[in-house]
């Protein structure tokens, strides 16, 4: 279970500061597996979501799309 809340954390703080230049760094320290192989197609959202799957199983999906949700849903709202 700690595991888990600490993936949610570190997506949580991505989500703040992807838009730093130090985001880069961030990102590679916490959510790339050294044997995956990246391609042209793969964005942020989409290594989070495989590193999810490949730490946790359905569950780590499950758990990166409600993480990286959390932070649109105020501008969401904020909108109407």
């Amino acid at each position: 279970m700690k595991q888990k809340l600490i993936f949610d954390y570190h997506i949580l703080i991505f989500n703040i500061i992807k838009f730093l230049p130090c985001s880069s760094s961030y990102f590679n320290n916490h959510f790339l597996m050294p044997t995956q192989s990246l391609t042209n197609h793969d964005t942020h959202y989409n290594l989070i979501v495989k590193f999810g799957k490949a730490q946790f199983g359905w569950t780590g999906i499950f758990l990166a799309n409600v993480a990286l949700m959390l932070f649109c849903l105020p501008l969401f709202f904020l909108q109407m």
